[in-house]
């Protein structure tokens, strides 16, 4: 879990996915008087998968559509110089960590190897924070592409006193490098494809 508060004594946790605007949602909490706020430093932590931790709380994560989530992936791999999943932790764990063997200097090569190596990489993922379609293990899934409107309909669900215009005028968090990531049309469909479940589950189109 990256975060966790506490509203009128029910712990609520939000789990950051990586990729999916998860440090823009961590300032915007961080900018909330939240009853017992409290923000994980590790990577581990921040990004972990232990759903037994989960029991009795509300939790909420968020995703992006596959394409754009590869986009992204790759603009901060390059700026970061193609860090290892071992780069980061000892033990070798990170929730992208089966994209190492992906790497590549080309947008159109590294997708490739995506389809390739890992295919439906990025649906098998959010499955792992999310549990699969129907058997949700999470209370509340935003998507990237409206951040601050969905965050503003888990806070208020929540109970949380909150306006939807002080989130919108929230700056973004770190943006990746602008990086060129044409797409390669054969590649495009394919992990369209592959990434179906994930595009179809969300509404994507």
């Amino acid at each position: 879990m990256s975060a966790e508060f506490f509203v009128d004594g029910r712990r609520c946790v939000f789990l950051h996915i990586p990729k999916t605007g998860g440090n823009w949602v961590e300032a915007a909490l961080r900018s909330l008087d939240l009853d017992g706020f409290n923000l994980m430093l590790g990577l581990r932590e921040r990004h972990n998968l232990f759903h037994h931790q989960l029991a009795d709380a509300y939790s909420f994560c968020f995703v992006r559509h596959p394409v754009s989530w590869y986009e992204s992936c790759f603009k901060f791999q390059t700026a970061q110089g193609w860090r290892k999943a071992s780069d980061y932790n000892p033990d070798g764990w990170h929730p992208w960590g089966g994209l190492d063997e992906c790497r590549a200097d080309d947008f159109g090569d590294f997708v490739a190897n995506c389809a390739r190596l890992q295919p439906g990489f990025v649906t098998r993922m959010y499955e792992s924070y999310t549990g699969p379609d129907g058997a949700e293990r999470v209370n509340a899934i935003g998507r990237q592409e409206h951040l601050a409107a969905d965050l503003f309909e888990v806070l208020t669900t929540l109970g949380v006193d909150v306006a939807l215009d002080d989130l919108q005028s929230l700056d973004p968090v770190l943006v990746s490098d602008s990086v060129e990531t044409s797409w390669p049309a054969d590649q495009l469909a394919v992990i369209r494809q592959l990434e179906s479940p994930t595009i179809d589950r969300y509404h994507y189109g």
